[in-house]
């Protein structure tokens, strides 16, 4: 088996690169699968913009 440098780096990368690398490879080979993943990146980020308001009052 050989690796070249790029794979290397996919492997000792972090786990946040990993997933995104999965993820795009995922969108590449299955619709659905990419519609998921934008919808679920999409509630994070709301559920996150509704969160810092309330994180900034419990932090004063």
């Amino acid at each position: 088996m050989l690796f070249c440098p790029d794979d290397l780096a996919f492997a000792k990368g972090s786990p946040r690169g990993r997933r995104s690398e999965i993820d795009d490879f995922g969108r590449q080979v299955n619709k659905p699968y990419g519609r998921l993943v934008s919808s679920y990146e999409k509630a994070v980020e709301q559920r996150n913009r509704l969160l810092k308001p309330l994180s900034r009052q419990l932090t004063q």
